[in-house]
């Protein structure tokens, strides 16, 4: 038996999609950070996400920050980097800063 296709679209993005940032928060998180390192004030050319993805982070204008290519290794690396980005963003943010509009509902 075959069964008819969906009309109809999904309530909210796949957690996939969601934990992606778009090319207009990207922009948006590069001219909040200036461009620059929100650790050493070097030209960054990665954006990070603070809360990790597997960590339920969302790709949202507040879980992104300007890292360089050294800080954004040791921000993987060290969890003391990772723990002062996150209390960063808690300050700037408030606690749900990693969450989007579907986690906050």
């Amino acid at each position: 038996m075959l069964f008819p296709k969906k009309t109809y679209k999904k309530r909210k993005p796949s957690l996939a999609a969601r934990g992606k940032f778009s090319k207009r928060t990207i922009a948006d998180i590069v001219v909040r950070d200036t461009g620059l390192c929100v650790l050493c004030y070097a030209e960054a050319f990665d954006i990070h996400h603070v809360k990790y993805k597997s960590a339920q982070g969302r790709g949202v204008f507040t879980n992104g920050v300007c890292l360089c290519r050294s800080c954004h290794d040791r921000a993987h690396s060290e969890q003391s980097v990772r723990y002062l980005l996150e209390d960063m963003m808690i300050k700037k943010y408030g606690k749900n800063y990693y969450k989007d509009e579907y986690d906050l509902n």
